[in-house]
């Protein structure tokens, strides 16, 4: 075994191995959660994303790869290096992953497209380790090369659907309207609303946000990227 990490919740861990795969376990009964995350080299590196969604394997085969950890099913996004990847990171939001290579390079890529987002990283020798800032602004890569360099993480921005301030409006229950006073919006706005953002094809996160808060309670997840149910989460605590 050469590495390992813990879920948010603590009810899993993932194990990385020299034998090129990834495990997920069941922490109270240790039994195996998935079939075997199969990479074609050592394991160098796990991780689940912030929100348990992803489990995310580095390896000494040039890749770094995002699986359900749910079903340790692969995502079709794979980070290519031309050479052994010795870590992959999360950022904080779980929106990019850094990695850093044999291949003198650390690179940050879109979970979403899997394309990088920045050039190569680059120092005159192996890159051993990236990680992102608390805050996600920056990040740091170790080299063999005898240095440590601090990046800038890319920012990302959305243009705001014209649905969102009315529901806001909605969701608060009251507007200001144009003679600076307070008035209810009635309950039925918010049935608009939704037929509108279903209607539309852009602004994908805003949408999804927008899904997740009318979806039903009992079945409600613990945020709009989270498989974990909040009668889930909150049994879990419980136990």
């Amino acid at each position: 075994m050469r590495t390992a990490a813990f879920t948010f919740n603590n009810e899993r861990v993932v194990t990385g191995s020299k034998d090129a795969t990834a495990r997920v376990w069941h922490v109270r009964t240790g039994q195996p959660a998935t079939d075997p995350l199969k990479h074609d080299g050592p394991v160098t590196s796990v991780q689940f994303s912030p929100d348990g969604r992803w489990v995310l394997s580095a390896s000494q085969d040039g890749r770094a790869r995002l699986w359900d950890a749910q079903t340790g099913q692969p995502s079709a996004h794979v980070f290519r290096h031309d050479a052994g990847v010795n870590i992959a990171q999360f950022s904080p939001t779980g929106r990019w992953v850094a990695t850093a290579s044999d291949d003198h390079s650390g690179r940050v890529w879109d979970v979403q497209t899997g394309q990088p987002v920045t050039p190569p990283l680059l120092h005159q020798q192996k890159v051993f380790f990236v990680q992102f800032t608390p805050d996600g602004q920056r990040l740091v890569s170790a080299s063999h090369d005898g240095t440590a360099r601090l990046w800038d993480a890319p920012q990302f921005t959305l243009l705001i659907p014209d649905w969102l301030p009315d529901l806001a409006e909605a969701v608060i229950g009251h507007r200001l309207n144009e003679e600076g006073s307070l008035e209810v919006v009635p309950v039925r706005k918010l049935l608009e609303l939704k037929r509108r953002f279903e209607s539309d094809p852009s602004a994908h996160a805003y949408n999804r946000w927008a899904r997740w808060f009318f979806a039903d309670r009992s079945t409600r997840t613990i945020s709009p990227e989270s498989p974990v149910t909040v009668t889930a989460y909150v049994e879990s605590k419980a136990q």
